[in-house]
């Protein structure tokens, strides 16, 4: 069932004594499709032409209900509900068309936690959407997405390109299966290319790079951190057919052969 807010509306962000604002609209909120492979599309929120949101913005009823937090890095904008991230670009600047979003199915619907706020408030004003004192955070924690395996959803700055880029973490309890935690990438257009540490797959806006940044354990009884050789690890791939078209899902997750099982274990990829 499509979900759209009929008109945009404005927000405003203050920090300290310093005024933030646009006056250009902030778009609508919707489900892209109706549905797809994996169950009913998340909906997506979506600022066009607004830049002044820091952090990860919690949702205090601007947006649908199903979405918890929101934020924008490098030109993608991430929705994030209990139990995927959202992915999108943002629209055609000549076009002005919203790109088909990527989807990051997690295992499962999980408690989604804000951690590290930011001083910034937000305000949106929009008849029954209206909303005041909206944080936003650094970054957010999708706690036990399998038993014993938080993901932190943060963003990073790329040193290859120095653009700000999504990424997230992997935090492995002591005894936690590495192998169970499978997510789906539903919305690519073409197939999954792996090489150890990255997966490479494409996107209605062109490719999207899947790599692992680092992966270690630390020492028990120096506090070291030991880097543990880490790689992705493609379980499958299948065309599914949404809508008119035939799109790649693809299910990876990780593999550390080399990882001591009895320590806790922390995996670092970046989108």
């Amino acid at each position: 069932k499509m979900q759209r807010f009929e008109k945009g509306f404005a927000a405003v962000a203050f920090s300290g004594l310093s005024v933030l604002a646009s006056v250009r609209a902030l778009g609508a909120s919707e489900v892209a499709d109706p549905s797809g492979p994996n169950g009913p599309r998340p909906a997506v929120a979506r600022s066009q032409g607004f830049s002044t949101l820091h952090g990860f913005v919690e949702n205090k009823g601007q947006w649908p209900a199903e979405v918890l937090f929101f934020a924008r890095a490098g030109g993608i904008e991430a929705t994030l509900v209990a139990d995927a991230i959202v992915l999108r670009a943002i629209p055609d600047p000549e076009t002005g068309a919203w790109p088909a979003p990527l989807i990051l199915r997690l295992p499962r619907r999980c408690r989604v936690e804000s951690e590290a706020p930011l001083p910034t408030r937000h305000h949106f004003f929009r008849g029954s959407g209206s909303a005041s004192d909206v944080r936003g955070y650094e970054h957010v924690v999708y706690v036990d997405v399998i038993p014993g395996v938080d993901l932190v959803f943060r963003t990073m700055t790329d040193l290859a390109t120095a653009k700000e880029v999504f990424a997230y973490d992997l935090l492995l309890a002591a005894g936690a299966k590495l192998e169970d935690f499978v997510i789906a990438i539903e919305g690519a257009t073409g197939p999954a290319v792996t090489a150890n540490d990255r997966m490479t797959f494409q996107t209605s806006v062109g490719p999207l790079e899947q790599r692992i940044g680092a992966a270690w354990q630390t020492d028990p009884r120096s506090g070291a951190q030991e880097p543990v050789a880490s790689r992705v690890r493609l379980i499958d791939a299948e065309d599914s057919v949404t809508g008119d078209s035939v799109k790649e899902l693809v299910h990876f997750g990780f593999e550390a052969p080399n990882r001591d099982p009895s320590r806790p274990f922390v995996l670092d990829p970046g989108l």
